[in-house]
């Protein structure tokens, strides 16, 4: 088998001009750009935020909340699996490395009242609501749900 290079705009130019012209700077930015997607929500004075980080363990995976904002930090490792090595890729779109990103909070919070829960990939963080003017910082622990 011989292996041929990627070009996503061949064959699909001439039926759909405008999506093959656009798809690959978006798809190219989001490998560079590479940060988990998030979305925030306030309900019954606390504020959940949600991150898709699938592939990333609870140990790989540092949540810091403060007064205004949450930071994530965490890395997907590239996992060995028996025999792959000794067949070869000819294309892979897995992606391994680490990622950061802070979000920024709708309204104060207490970091000291903040919980963080790993399931199928979703992180899911929250804190309690608060008006008071402390800017401490603090790791909370990611558990693992089943």
């Amino acid at each position: 088998m011989e292996l041929m290079a990627y070009r996503p705009w061949d064959g699909r130019l001439a039926q759909d001009p405008w999506g093959s012209v656009l798809e690959w700077p978006i798809r190219a930015l989001s490998q560079i750009v590479d940060r988990p997607s998030v979305e925030v929500t306030e309900k019954d004075h606390f504020v959940i935020v949600r991150a898709e980080v699938p592939g990333v363990e609870p140990e790989d995976l540092e949540v810091r909340v403060g007064r205004d904002a949450i930071t994530l930090r965490g890395e997907v490792r590239s996992r060995e699996e028996g025999g792959e090595r000794e067949r070869g890729f000819y294309h892979s779109e897995r992606r391994y490395g680490s990622f950061a990103r802070s979000i920024a909070l709708p309204t104060t919070v207490r970091p000291d009242a903040a919980k963080a829960v790993l399931r199928h990939g979703v992180l899911e963080i929250q804190v309690a609501t608060d008006r008071e003017e402390d800017r401490e910082t603090r790791r909370i622990e990611v558990e693992t749900a089943h």
